[in-house]
């Protein structure tokens, strides 16, 4: 990623690329950016954790017929998807849910362990769109 500094990729995932940031910027570079890391957020106290979809085993299912998108004009049949459940942490460890759910509200979802830079290996659909 850096051949004309000499830097190798394991440079960024070890803080040592740090200076190829810069804040006026919303991608990655090669050219040197700010030095200094940017002024907190006066919300920051606020927050305990980023963009979540919490609790994962209400949220990502499996739906038995569906082969890509779903049509919205058809019904499901879901479950909690597996691997959701094993991974679900109390009160939610034991909580399973199945039943139809019409495809207007099934969606994709990528969470952090299907995200590799500047690609998507994974979505998962997901039965809950907030109303407004």
């Amino acid at each position: 990623m850096f051949p004309a500094s000499g830097r190798k990729d394991s440079d960024m995932h070890q803080g040592r690329g740090a200076d190829h940031l810069s804040r006026s910027r919303c991608a990655l570079s090669t050219e040197a950016g700010a030095l200094e890391p940017a002024k907190a957020s006066p919300y920051q106290k606020a927050f305990r954790q980023g963009a979540t979809i919490v609790p994962r085993s209400f949220y990502f299912v499996r739906a038995k017929g569906l082969d890509g998108a779903p049509d919205s004009d058809r019904t499901y049949w879901i479950e909690t998807d597996p691997e959701q459940a094993r991974e679900a942490k109390p009160p939610y460890k034991d909580v399973r849910l199945s039943g139809p759910v019409e495809g207007r509200f099934l969606f994709s979802a990528a969470i952090a362990k299907h995200i590799l830079p500047f690609t998507v290996v994974a979505t998962h659909p997901r039965p809950h769109r907030p109303s407004r």
